[in-house]
């Protein structure tokens, strides 16, 4: 049987081969390579492990070029600033040992060790595993054991000294059963009511410590109402949802939306029974400008929070979480909100849309469009390349099909719409240390740094597709 790529790279020539690698400037790669004359596999191991590292740098920064990473462990693995926003929990609630159930790469296991917490770690995943021993290795008193947590002792593990369980159940379905989402909490694995149970028999214990990674979609139903239920977006993508125990949530029952900034977060709260309805936000007039909400703050039900924290008019529409104000997103709150400048409305019609489209771009000077909808049925993509085609002699040349940044319905960051919380799907999510509510955890100045997402782009016209008061229109603006 052949051995397992993580086998092959933790052999010490080819350990050292890879370190080598990393450190080399990437045109010297293949002329190192040829040196070094590995085998074909370890070869292919050590290129699978060069590139999973330039993409890990994009969750573990710098600590990328030292970790060993499985494929499926980085696209799962929680990015580092929300790992330590995790352990900031388990520290400040004073645990000493805690069971990571389902580590993966260790990704929270890394972030809970470096505060000086003792770490027990478990996944099913031989590789997973192999790759977790080397990205904990600088803190011997941790240790990574393979097992199936579904069936371990919670009892066991609290008489040998543990007070304080992260749980990150499995949510796909593996790749034999083509690694589809499992979007039933009860059918995850461990499934979530056994998961909340450990909490039940963690606080019978005395040590009241349970923290769980779970789906940014989940329904409110499924969220104790005596726990935390907090979403963290990061550089504009909604990337963490998470539920806490009363031990770990000092600011007490409730959901939390997260915006982590380049300048610190800023967090919006709504107390009380985590699973109550949210409260809906009035609706207003369009008024000069538009503001998308981070999805964060849409899937934790803070919309109305956040329309209060910054004097919004109310939302363009029931049930669509567009909302609108005749003045710019508040600098404070600038990024947490997208925020675009009405320019025209029409009727959600291709042949209305490309001629105001044109009209608005002789001002201007728009070459070429991106396109969003809520609660509109259009295709986004096809209505985008007629713009971009109507647009391209007003600057430049028309904009690929595939553009990353414009080609689909934006979504800030949600992956598709059967996430989203019941409560939150009917305010037309888009396809496409405790703080007070609606106040900022770091000062923020006038010119924050922002997600990408939220930056402004010249000569890119934003069409908006969704309803205005209750009718189809068609919102063309630019972001300000």
């Amino acid at each position: 049987m052949a051995a397992d790529p993580i086998s092959i790279i933790l052999q010490p020539e080819n350990y050292r081969l890879l370190e080598l690698l990393t450190a080399a400037d990437p045109e010297d790669v293949a002329q190192l390579l040829q040196a070094a004359a590995p085998s074909a596999s370890a070869r292919a191991a050590l290129l699978t492990q060069l590139d999973l590292r330039r993409q890990g740098s994009e969750k573990f920064g710098q600590f990328a070029r030292s970790m060993i990473f499985t494929r499926d462990g980085l696209e799962q693995a929680t990015r580092l600033p929300i790992a330590a926003l995790h352990a900031q929990r388990f520290h400040d609630g004073g645990a000493k040992i805690v069971a990571d159930l389902g580590c993966g790469i260790g990704a929270n296991a890394f972030a809970l060790a470096g505060l000086g917490l003792t770490v027990r770690a478990w996944d099913l995943d031989p590789q997973a595993v192999a790759a977790a021993l080397v990205n904990l290795r600088f803190f011997p008193e941790s240790s990574v054991e393979l097992g199936d947590v579904t069936e371990l002792s919670l009892a066991q593990l609290v008489d040998e000294g543990v007070d304080a369980v992260f749980a990150d159940p499995a949510r796909r379905s593996g790749a034999q059963s083509g690694n589809r989402r499992i979007m039933d909490p009860a059918k995850w694995s461990p499934s979530l009511p056994q998961v909340l149970q450990w909490g039940q028999d963690l606080a019978a214990a005395g040590c009241d410590r349970l923290g769980v990674k779970v789906a940014p979609g989940i329904d409110y139903q499924w969220i104790p109402s005596s726990y935390r239920a907090q979403w963290v977006s990061h550089a504009g993508v909604l990337a963490d949802a998470s539920l806490w125990s009363p031990g770990l949530s000092p600011e007490g029952p409730g959901r939390t939306a997260v915006i982590l900034t380049g300048e610190g977060s800023l967090r919006l709260r709504v107390d009380g029974d985590p699973s109550a309805p949210v409260q809906q936000v009035d609706t207003a007039p369009l008024g000069e400008f538009v503001w998308e909400p981070d999805a964060a703050i849409i899937r934790a039900g803070a919309l109305a929070k956040f329309a209060a924290a910054c004097d919004a008019s109310g939302v363009v529409s029931p049930s669509i979480a567009y909302l609108t104000g005749n003045s710019p997103v508040p600098p404070q709150w600038a990024p947490a909100a997208s925020c675009f400048q009405v320019l025209e409305t029409v009727a959600l019609k291709p042949k209305a849309i490309v001629a105001a489209a044109r009209s608005v771009a002789t001002e201007y000077g728009f070459s070429r469009a991106e396109v969003k909808k809520r609660g509109a049925d259009i295709d986004p993509a096809g209505l985008q390349r007629q713009l971009n085609k109507a647009l391209a002699k007003f600057g430049g040349a028309a904009a690929p099909a595939n553009t990353p940044s414009s080609a689909r319905a934006t979504s800030s960051g949600v992956e598709s719409a059967s996430e989203v919380p019941s409560d939150a799907r009917e305010l037309g999510t888009p396809t496409s240390t405790a703080t007070p509510a609606g106040e900022a955890s770091a000062p923020l100045s006038a010119d924050a740094a922002a997600p990408a997402a939220n930056a402004a782009a010249p000569g890119v016209l934003t069409v908006i597709a969704t309803r205005v008061n209750g009718r189809h229109r068609a919102i063309l603006c630019r972001r300000v």
